[in-house]
């Protein structure tokens, strides 16, 4: 009798997570990008925060994409906190600062207790920084020279407090292409969710902020210390009541580099979980049912083969469709993929990232470790 119940209750998990991509693909099909035309006197004055841990790697072309981009130079100005770098961050933020007018280093106050982490050091930013908007990426990111034009656009609607921009993995590798997709998929349910008013989520390497917002919430000091310092800030901004967009626009799309391995990517994915967990979104409820449907439709296979193998491949085939839509929309090009390896994949970095949440009492962050 049980088994009946367990396979009965595998079919429904599995069919219902089929469904709700099939219904995720049809609000992102019909979700169409838009932008808010602005004149030149009308265009506010942006503050780049980039809060910067050991980023010697990173911060110098990144500095180099921001000074280049089409949004007036005047209207733009550039804060890097270094947030106690051991290398040679500061040094290279420095350098590039005495040369530019735009471009501010700040060495962020690690006596500062209002707050932890990354949200001190982007906090202290806000405090310094002298735009009406706050642009907020990671030192890793590589935006193109029409980001910053199009985040203003799509933060310019009525009621908006904060967007979310799109962020495109680097593929160079495997590896990396497998991180591609994961971001693509993540993303396209974002996207249809935003479509049809459902704001449930945002990426904090890929943000825009209005100051206006920032402050209505307190800032950061004023919102519970959360290791996702972006989640937090998101559903405090929500629950103001200001809208939180994702954008459709390709031309607020930016790049980010892969994690280099499967350990420092299911240490990633398992503070993510932290705060989504922690949060409670409007995604938690679809984070959990995706969860199911991974432990589902091997539970269903092992005593159903045939229908457990019919879910397993519906579901990768749904998924394929749902990316291939996504990357289309984001003017992507073109990368070849198997919906089966990638469908397996998804299993294995989502179990194994389960299992180091609940096996890790603490989250090591940038070589801090945080309470989850």
């Amino acid at each position: 009798m049980w088994q009946e119940y367990l396979i009965t209750l595998s079919l429904i998990i599995g069919i219902v997570a089929i469904l709700q991509d099939v219904a995720l693909y049809i609000f992102l099909y019909r979700n169409e990008a838009s932008s808010n035309e602005l004149k030149a006197d009308e265009l506010p004055k942006v503050s780049v925060l980039v809060a910067a841990r050991d980023e010697e790697v990173h911060i110098k072309e990144l500095l180099h994409y921001l000074l280049r981009q089409s949004y007036p130079a005047y209207k733009i100005e550039i804060w890097v906190g270094d947030d106690g770098s051991s290398d040679a961050t500061a040094q290279l933020a420095q350098s590039i600062a005495a040369d530019y007018d735009r471009v501010f280093y700040h060495k962020v106050d690690d006596t500062d207790k209002r707050s932890q982490g990354k949200a001190r050091a982007l906090h202290q930013l806000t405090e310094l920084a002298k735009g009406e908007l706050f642009l907020i990426t990671d030192a890793d990111m590589r935006p193109p020279k029409e980001w910053v034009e199009a985040m203003v656009s799509a933060a310019s609607g009525e009621g908006v407090g904060l967007v979310t921009g799109f962020t495109a993995v680097k593929t160079d590798g495997f590896l990396s292409i497998l991180q591609h997709l994961d971001w693509v998929y993540a993303q396209a349910l974002l996207q249809g969710l935003s479509s049809v008013g459902i704001h449930a989520a945002s990426m904090g390497n890929n943000m825009a902020v209005w100051r206006k917002a920032y402050e209505a919430v307190g800032g950061y000091p004023n919102i519970p210390f959360s290791v996702t310092e972006d989640f937090a800030l998101f559903k405090a901004i929500k629950a103001a009541d200001f809208q939180c967009p994702v954008v459709a626009n390709p031309q607020a799309k930016s790049f980010t580099h892969p994690m280099q391995n499967y350990s420092s990517l299911v240490a990633q994915r398992s503070r993510w979980m932290a705060g989504a967990v922690k949060l409670h979104t409007p995604i938690t409820p679809i984070f959990y049912l995706q969860g199911a449907s991974i432990f589902a439709i091997p539970i269903l296979f092992a005593f159903s083969p045939i229908y457990g193998g019919m879910l397993f491949f519906g579901k990768a085939f749904v998924q394929m469709l749902l990316i291939q839509l996504q990357r289309k929309k984001m003017q992507l090009s073109n990368l070849p993929f198997s919906a089966i390896i990638y469908s397996l994949h998804l299993s294995f970095i989502s179990l194994a990232m389960l299992f180091k949440y609940l096996w890790s009492s603490k989250i090591t962050w940038k070589g801090r470790q945080f309470s989850k």
